[in-house]
């Protein structure tokens, strides 16, 4: 598991795609003894060939968690010589009971929420390997994996590109620029409007993403 987090820093977008499957649908959150599904993620690597100035620089070895005034994020590493650095922040996640905590910050509440007192054994925050299959449909619409822009990331030069990533139904609950979310899904699938109206509860125009 440790190894896929060292990214390759050629075509860095397959690599996004695929740690995003794997951290869906076969990793769960634990928070003392409370299991959580990742549900929204944004990926964020600088180096030399993807000079991303959003990205948080950091030391740290990767597969690491790094808390910072943002959020929480899983640390990335370069795999040539540490070239490069970056890290996986948590926007989102699920209870296996149902319970949705939306917004980075509040993620991090919501964790230490789930500590005991200061003597509990069982504290602690990990990732272990776990499927969904047997909980979800991972094929069904609405486990869908929807790749569109970073949240309020302003006028970086990567602005455009799409590295947050986002499980089909948290677009049920009120997820931050869940507009803009949609407005990407439209432009990739514009034969599918009504779809969008049923997420939103309104009919969608679309434009450029600024």
């Amino acid at each position: 598991m440790e190894k896929g987090i060292i990214i390759n820093k050629n075509d860095l977008k397959p690599q996004f795609d695929r740690l995003a499957e794997y951290l869906f649908n076969h990793v769960v959150l634990i928070s003392n003894k409370v299991e959580y599904r990742l549900v929204e993620i944004e990926f964020y690597f600088n180096c030399e060939q993807h000079r991303d100035s959003s990205t948080h620089e950091h030391n740290l070895d990767a597969w690491q968690w790094r808390f910072h005034n943002s959020g929480l994020d899983i640390t990335l590493w370069e795999s040539d010589n540490r070239e490069g650095y970056g890290g996986i922040l948590i926007r989102s996640i699920k209870s296996l009971d149902g319970n949705f905590t939306n917004g980075p910050r509040k993620v991090v509440s919501q964790l230490f929420r789930d500590q005991g007192t200061v003597s509990e054994v069982n504290n602690g925050i990990r990732l272990v390997e776990k499927s969904f299959d047997d909980l979800y449909s991972l094929h069904d619409e609405e486990n869908r994996i929807l790749s569109t822009w970073r949240h309020n990331i302003g006028k970086s030069e990567f602005a455009d590109s799409t590295y947050r990533y986002i499980i089909d139904r948290t677009l049920n609950n009120k997820v931050k620029g869940r507009e803009q979310v949609c407005r990407k899904y439209l432009m990739d699938h514009p034969e599918r409007s009504d779809e969008v109206k049923q997420w939103l509860g309104y009919n969608l125009k679309l434009k450029s993403n600024i």
